[in-house]
């Protein structure tokens, strides 16, 4: 059985005041520690499959090696957030 990792990468940071996903900790996004965590966790094992979900083209372009690994990268913007949360609201 396949177990799916799913990396959301999306948020917008309002109360942050900054995007955290690019905020810089020693040199390094934020977003990166996670990810790169992931990406190794993933390609030790083959029953793990990683999904990143973002609205950064940043972020997608920042991982082209990692082909192989993440077997999805779904780009989401926040006006099709708002079409779906107003379809499942109402």
């Amino acid at each position: 059985m396949e177990t799916y990792i799913i990396y959301l990468a999306a948020g917008n940071s309002r109360r942050f005041g900054t995007n955290k996903l690019f905020y810089k900790i020693n040199d390094k996004e934020l977003y990166r520690y996670g990810l790169d965590n992931l990406i190794k966790l993933v390609s030790m094992r083959n029953d793990c499959k990683l999904i990143v979900v973002t609205q950064y083209f940043e972020i997608t372009k920042a991982y082209p090696a990692a082909e192989e690994t993440i077997i999805a990268r779904i780009v989401v913007t926040t006006e099709i957030i708002r079409e779906f949360l107003n379809a499942v609201v109402y």
